[in-house]
């Protein structure tokens, strides 16, 4: 997590062949961490409550403990995140094809749509606007659906 993710992203998508499944494998690798550091915080905030000590003390196995206890709780902000993660690996692919790193032409990605348009924007800035638009109203729609996520689930949220 030292390195800026999209220079990691650059360095392995241009070691690699620039193929749909080394894109998604950069990506995913570019992900990993992240995920793996949320899980393990909402983990160890769980892991000391009421309920785990007394599972605990009925005798409940750590495995048990980790799937019927723990997992069902950090479920929620890990699906959260997911959803405003998406966003992000968007934007990274676009990035990455507009720079003619990731999935080249005449694969549709919205990078290779807008880097194809730009030679003629002049003429027909639609070329361009439509894609970065779309590109623009889809990272919006998923944060907005991660951040509405986030609200109803955390625990907070819950009326009384």
């Amino acid at each position: 997590m030292a390195f800026p993710s999209l220079i990691v992203l650059i360095a392995i998508v241009t070691v690699l062949e620039p193929t749909l499944i080394n894109v998604t494998l950069a990506l995913g690798i570019m992900v990993v961490p992240s995920y793996a550091r949320l899980v393990r915080a909402n983990a160890m905030s769980f892991a000391g409550r009421e309920f785990v000590t007394a599972a605990r003390s009925l005798g409940a196995g750590e495995t048990r403990i980790m799937l019927r206890e723990v997992a069902p709780n950090i479920v929620a902000p890990v699906l959260s995140y997911s959803f405003m993660l998406v966003a992000v690996l968007i934007v990274a692919e676009a990035s990455l094809s507009y720079l003619g790193l990731s999935i080249p032409r005449p694969e549709p990605t919205w990078g290779n749509m807008i880097s194809a348009g730009q030679s003629d924007f002049e003429r027909y800035p639609g070329l361009v606007g439509i894609p970065a638009i779309v590109l623009f109203l889809t990272v919006l729609s998923f944060n907005q659906l991660g951040e509405a996520a986030g609200r109803k689930w955390s625990p907070g949220a819950a009326k009384i």
